[in-house]
């Protein structure tokens, strides 16, 4: 009696084991590129994403003017799929950012560049700046960072910041290549081009010191970087000259590596956004650049996992990584732009929502066939351990 009693209690405990395992080989094996979600928020024309605060995602749209010389402001809530109007008949601006409750914008004047600001309803404007030379602008905070050519070449600026608390403007890095800068906290990195090679550089902006921490001979620029970790592009001109690996590197450890490797058909890559653990990378194919974009990635720090974000052609100047979510617009017609967000939280789906197709990304292309096989594997060694437990029973 107490052996048939055992032989049961084996039964009841190993079958509830035998599915935790399947459903743990099911999440382990989907590699979380299922949990991703591909949700169309808006539908317009020339959207332009300037910011996004929390759930608020700020996005330019010409829909309602004939040319592009204005556009209206709007916000969408991803918490009450709610669209709002912010600010109407903007000129439209080729430099224009947005942080918070400030707007800052270019304005051509005669030869040179002028800067504004003003709130986001459009209230208090203000020339901050005048005389710029081929500028650019990158809003940190409430600090302005202003590339500004003083260079006799377009691949070369000063960097100059104005602060809109104080009104204080000052001058921080010289001889910067293109005018790419990412800052995390008080590190700034960006590329310099000196000697026929370039150098990433990280800037202690409390110090003031400059340090360089990659020379390796090779083409280096558009570095980002997040706590201790710093990637970039990088080129090796003597043997691969057309084409742009990624590498990152810790400058805790010293530690470097290779993220990604090129592929042969690539012609050139942009790195778009990191977060820490992941990239947001754009490759042009060969036989279509300069344009449109046609294929945009998320790769992990590690180079692990590649996901395709895009289905259709996609566009830099709207393109945006934060809070674990990649927002971007994709081209349908000539009038006609959708305004997407890839994210794995659990938001309100809109009306416009897309299912994202299965397959849809490389890294899903191997898993499906791993996780199929290693699901009928389970229940294959589930099925055999019940009827030997029944035989045993039986018996």
């Amino acid at each position: 009696m107490m052996m048939t009693v055992t032989r049961r209690m084996t039964l009841i405990m190993v079958i509830p084991s035998i599915i935790v395992v399947l459903l743990m080989v099911v999440d382990q094996t989907s590699g979380g590129t299922s949990d991703w979600r591909d949700l169309v928020i808006a539908e317009g024309d020339h959207i332009r994403i300037t910011d996004r605060v929390n759930e608020n995602i700020y996005y330019l749209d010409h829909s309602n003017y004939e040319d592009n010389d204005y556009c209206d402001l709007f916000c969408y809530d991803l918490s009450t799929m709610k669209r709002t109007l912010i600010q109407r008949s903007m000129l439209s601006h080729s430099f224009i950012e947005q942080e918070g409750n400030d707007l800052v914008w270019l304005e051509s004047s005669n030869a040179t560049v002028d800067l504004y600001h003003s709130d986001l309803y459009g209230n208090s404007t203000t020339m901050l700046m005048t005389g710029l030379m081929n500028a650019t602008i990158d809003l940190y905070g409430r600090t302005i960072y202003i590339g500004n050519n003083t260079y006799n070449d377009t691949t070369r600026v000063d960097i100059l910041t104005y602060d809109l608390n104080t009104n204080v403007q000052e001058h921080v890095a010289s001889n910067v290549y293109h005018g790419m800068i990412q800052i995390d906290g008080s590190s700034l990195v960006f590329s310099r081009y000196q000697n026929k090679t370039s150098k990433i550089i990280l800037l202690d902006m409390e110090t003031g010191n400059e340090t360089i921490i990659v020379d390796n001979g090779h083409s280096v620029d558009m570095p980002w970087i997040k706590g201790s970790t710093v990637v970039w592009r990088d080129t090796d001109l003597a043997s691969r000259p057309f084409l742009d690996d990624i590498r990152g590197l810790d400058l805790d450890t010293g530690d470097n590596w290779t993220i990604r490797t090129a592929d042969q058909d690539d012609n050139m890559v942009f790195i778009l956004g990191f977060d820490g653990s992941l990239l947001l990378i754009t490759v042009w194919p060969d036989e279509h650049f300069p344009y449109p974009v046609e294929d945009i990635f998320i790769i992990d720090v590690n180079g692990s996992k590649v996901i395709k974000v895009n289905k259709e052609p996609a566009f830099l100047a709207s393109t945006h990584m934060e809070s674990g979510d990649v927002l971007w617009t994709e081209y349908v017609d000539e009038d006609t732009e959708l305004l997407h967000i890839l994210t794995k939280k659990d938001y309100m789906e809109p009306e416009l929502d897309t299912e994202r197709p299965s397959g849809d990304n490389e890294e899903n292309a191997s898993i499906d066939f791993t996780l199929h096989a290693l699901i009928l594997t389970t229940i294959t060694l589930a099925f055999l351990i019940v009827i030997k437990l029944k035989r045993i029973y039986v018996a």
